[in-house]
C-alpha cells in the first residue's frame, strides 16, 4: 500500500474572481502549516503518487 510522505506537506489553494458583497478569510495555521509552490516548483517535488504531478502540470495556470 502506498501512502503520504509526513514531510513536507504542500497545498493547492485555487485562484478566483469573487462576485460582488463576497470575502474569503484565510486563518494563519492553514497557511503555515502547507509549504507554497509554483508550477516551475513541480520537478522538485517528490510525488508519493507520480500522476498529481502530471495533473497539475495540466491545470496550473502559473
Amino acid at each position: 500500500m502506498t501512502t503520504p510522505k509526513d514531510e513536507p506537506r504542500f497545498a493547492l489553494f485555487y485562484l478566483c474572481e469573487l462576485k460582488e458583497n463576497q470575502t474569503i478569510t484565510l486563518k494563519d495555521k492553514g497557511l503555515i502549516s502547507f509549504k507554497w509552490f509554483k508550477k516551475s516548483d513541480l520537478s522538485e517535488i517528490d510525488f508519493w503518487m507520480p500522476f498529481y504531478k502530471e495533473i497539475l502540470e495540466e491545470v496550473l495556470p502559473f
